[in-house]
């Protein structure tokens, strides 16, 4: 994949690809166009607002085949090979920009698991390789352990993984091409050589994973981590929600195939979502149940969590909206 972009202010927007970023590259901060390809047919952009996985207005999508205009919005038709550019301009002014070359979707699905951490500074890729026995988790594990990230993908090509996460007091080290360790700390570098490690309170936060082949085939999946988080959380894809137990059927506990709640917008909400969730019951038949509480209407299907945080469906949209969530 062939990607370059650059956070500009409406007042300095620019064409193209100028210097490069400034920002590390595993961390989402400030805006940021973190991803973009073509998902079946489509033109597509993980555009992290700054604020969390979440927007409270839809960012102004313009979108440009090798250099001509073809549309704007969520749902453009890509209509051939060559160089996707977008630029988008987010509710505050700032305007993100990004090239990359048309190629196949991957599905991307991460994988949680609980390793042991080894101790003091010993966090260099020989001692984490060193470290085997995972164990599948499905929700937060101990702050004095790793949470092992592991991108199952639907692509048999020699892709690399890109991971993104919102927590600076955390540190994201990568594995190999398909895995990547998440410690409750800070860790500092010196010279190449591990100089620190501070330990950060746990919590939960969101992530980006992102499949790239160097030849534009891409795909990735927004997803969350969490340490020492006793809530209890559901999986819908690849993210965390926590349950409000004073709103929440004890049937809910025994593993539905889904769930059916009611959204409630908050920025402030644990875990950057935008959102949280009340009155969750466990689901019946799920087609029945998707007749009877269909969405909001910025958002059909499977991709309700991915359009909250890409900007499709804003907190407005779906504030007080009931929902089906496939837990999973």
């Amino acid at each position: 994949m062939s990607v370059c972009w650059r956070i500009f202010t409406l007042c300095g927007l620019a064409s193209g690809c100028a210097e490069p970023f400034t920002v590390e590259r595993h961390l989402l901060d400030p805006p940021r166009l973190a991803a973009m390809g073509v998902h079946d047919g489509v033109a597509r952009a993980a555009i992290w607002s700054g604020r969390g996985a979440f927007h409270t207005a839809a960012p102004q999508l313009e979108w440009t085949l090798n250099d001509a205009p073809i549309g704007e919005g969520f749902d453009v038709v890509v209509p051939g090979d060559g160089r996707l550019g977008l630029t988008a301009v987010l509710a505050d002014g700032h305007a993100v920009t990004g090239e990359v070359t048309v190629g196949p979707w991957t599905e991307v699905d991460v994988l949680r698991a609980e390793v042991e951490r080894p101790v003091g500074k010993a966090l260099t890729l020989d001692d984490r390789r060193a470290v085997q026995d995972p164990v599948p988790v499905a929700g937060s594990v101990p702050s004095t352990t790793m949470l092992r990230l592991i991108a199952v993908r639907s692509s048999d090509t020699p892709e690399t993984m890109r991971w993104m996460f919102s927590n600076p007091a955390w540190s994201l080290l990568e594995l190999d091409t398909a895995s990547a360790d998440v410690v409750s700390a800070k860790v500092r570098w010196e010279d190449g050589e591990i100089d620190a490690v501070i330990d950060s309170a746990g919590g939960l936060a969101p992530g980006l994973a992102l499949s790239v082949d160097g030849a534009g085939g891409n795909g990735w999946q927004w997803f969350d981590m969490a340490f020492d988080i006793d809530t209890p959380l559901i999986r819908v894809g690849g993210r965390l929600l926590p349950l409000d137990p004073e709103t929440t059927q004890d049937s809910v506990y025994d593993s539905p195939s889904h769930v059916v709640a009611t959204l409630v917008a908050d920025p402030d909400a644990p875990g950057r979502s935008g959102f949280s969730l009340v009155d969750v019951a466990a689901g019946e038949d799920l087609d029945t149940d998707l007749v009877a509480w269909p969405g909001p209407t910025c958002s059909t299907g499977s991709l309700l969590l991915e359009h909250i945080a890409e900007g499709r469906c804003t907190l407005d949209e779906i504030d007080g909206v009931r929902v089906v969530l496939e837990v999973r």
